[in-house]
């Protein structure tokens, strides 16, 4: 009897040991050490990126909840969206080995990307992120957490997205081209007030569309002259219209120095396109002819001297490079309209 009694006295030992080791392990992970997510990203109102190579991107978002990047330009909303839905995906991939600890834990200090986390307009961010090297599976990050309300974690783990097949480390770039939004016109409802094309080298091709009660009319912005819509081909005019649903430059022009710009926006552009939004300013973009290469060749095979992929743009005070595949289709002229 007496053995039985220790026998079922040892299974319960060991019964309340095993307990307390998983509850440990349990409670190790579920601490704020390993929430490196963030539950509500929609109350996140800025997002600092720094590395310590000395990059910054700071992301700011407006009371409409629109996103700027170095308070300067309005940020890709996919971009934006997907950082926002990570932040809500990470999480522990797996703790970092014993022996390992302390020279992770330096090897991170020295090198890693920095994402304070602010939320509802406050002055301190309310979480910090360092992020550092992969592992060797490229499945997850080096990374320590650290809060307002707790300081810095006590230990590094490597961290991962949920549903996502990669490192973390990328999502959190600092290049300022990268983040800035391409848009640069953009009304899916045609919801603007005017278009003015001008060629301020040949001014008979300039024309406006206006927006008059729910019609838009063709003008000549020289004369003002506003022609009866029985002149107008009004289905050349209609299918010109879409355009406007989504106009972006394909990247910002960063091989010109600052003295080529200077030269470039001193020269006369062969059209400034502008449109006038029923509320708000008016955004312009300044389009330029790009010089060509040997190879840009046309129908003839004849030399054109003309870039045939590329123009430049000058949009906002940068210059950017507009695809020609998508501002020829736009560069009309008035008498493409007009049925006189």
């Amino acid at each position: 009897m007496k053995k039985k009694v220790i026998i079922v006295l040892l299974l319960l030992i060991s019964a309340f040991v095993i307990f307390k080791i998983s509850s440990n392990k349990t409670s190790t992970l579920t601490g704020f050490e390993t929430n490196f997510s963030v539950e509500n990203s929609e109350e996140l109102t800025r997002i600092f990126i720094s590395t310590t190579g000395g990059n910054v991107a700071d992301l700011k978002k407006d009371k409409s909840g629109t996103w700027y990047i170095n308070d300067k330009y309005e940020t890709q909303k996919y971009a934006i969206d997907f950082i926002l839905e990570s932040l809500e995906k990470f999480k522990v991939h797996s703790a970092v080995p014993k022996n390992g600890i302390e020279g992770l834990t330096k090897e991170l200090a020295a090198r890693h990307k920095k994402v304070e986390l602010y939320k509802n307009n406050e002055d301190t961010p309310f979480k910090t992120l360092y992020i550092g090297t992969p592992n060797q599976s490229l499945s997850a990050n080096l990374a320590i957490v650290e809060t307002r309300k707790h300081g810095m974690a006590d230990k590094p783990y490597y961290v991962m997205k949920i549903g996502h097949k990669g490192i973390i480390g990328p999502m959190f770039f600092t290049k300022e081209a990268e983040w800035m939004t391409t848009r640069i016109f953009e009304y899916p409802q045609l919801n603007f007030k005017q278009i003015t094309i001008r060629y301020p080298q040949d001014t008979a091709k300039s024309f406006a569309v206006l927006k008059q009660g729910q019609e838009y009319l063709v003008a000549n912005p020289n004369s003002k002259l506003v022609y009866n819509k029985k002149n107008t081909n009004n289905l050349v005019l209609d299918e010109y219209l879409e355009k406007y649903k989504k106009i972006h430059f394909e990247s910002l022009n960063e091989s010109l120095v600052p003295y080529q710009v200077d030269s470039l926006i001193n020269t006369t552009p062969i059209a400034v396109i502008s449109v006038t939004p029923m509320a708000g300013k008016t955004d312009s973009v300044q389009v330029y002819q790009r010089k060509g290469q040997q190879y840009d060749l046309d129908r003839n095979m004849l030399g054109t001297g003309q870039d045939l992929d590329y123009y430049y743009g000058y949009f906002q005070g940068k210059v950017v490079n507009l695809q020609r595949f998508n501002f020829d289709p736009v560069l009309f002229e008035r008498s493409d309209f007009i049925t006189l």
